[in-house]
């Protein structure tokens, strides 16, 4: 059975690479759009822990087109003209990355101190999505350049910290996935 079809898949995995943030591997860089760190670069942040993700169809604009069958109009496609892709993740810890995206602040790191709500731009990067199957086997993997946002409210206190990220694909020709 093909591993796409396992009804088993168990485990998500997001590590982030956040835009004009130097790295190493697969030599020296800058991460952009078109420019993606190499899957061992140290730099690459682990999200956290991941409790489910899904992947959100977007309804496409399109434009009806009609031709004439023979005297009279009759719909025969729709040109689509704005595609997009949306994800989200219930994540259960609270790190740097989320306090950033949630604050709008500059970058935080785990050795961060201090920060200043609203002083950061729109946390872009690079989103490496890993899901597992019940074996450990990889089922997909796949680098998407993306707006990463928490999606709703942090709740702190009575227990863990539940932050809902969620992202948008943006468009990069480095955009790939295997199954």
């Amino acid at each position: 059975m093909s591993r796409v079809t396992d009804e088993s898949v168990l485990g998500t995995h997001w590590l982030f690479f956040p835009e004009s943030v130097a790295y190493t591997v697969p030599g020296a860089g800058t991460c952009a759009r078109e420019s993606k760190p190499g899957a061992t670069d140290p730099a690459w942040i682990y999200v956290g822990i991941i409790e489910d993700s899904e992947d959100e169809p977007v309804q496409e604009e399109e434009i009806p087109i009609f031709r004439a069958s023979p005297g009279r109009l009759v719909k025969y496609r729709n040109l689509s003209t704005k595609v997009t892709q949306k994800g989200s993740a219930t994540c259960k810890s609270l790190s740097a990355l989320a306090l950033q995206v949630l604050y709008r602040t500059d970058a935080l790191t785990t050795a961060s101190t201090q920060f200043n709500r609203l002083a950061g731009k729109k946390v872009q990067g690079w989103l490496k999505r890993q899901i597992y199957d019940g074996n450990d086997a990889a089922v997909i993997v796949e680098d998407i350049f993306v707006e990463l946002k928490v999606k709703s409210a942090v709740k702190v206190g009575g227990g863990l910290a539940e932050v809902n990220f969620e992202y948008e694909v943006l468009q990069s020709t480095l955009n790939t996935a295997t199954i």
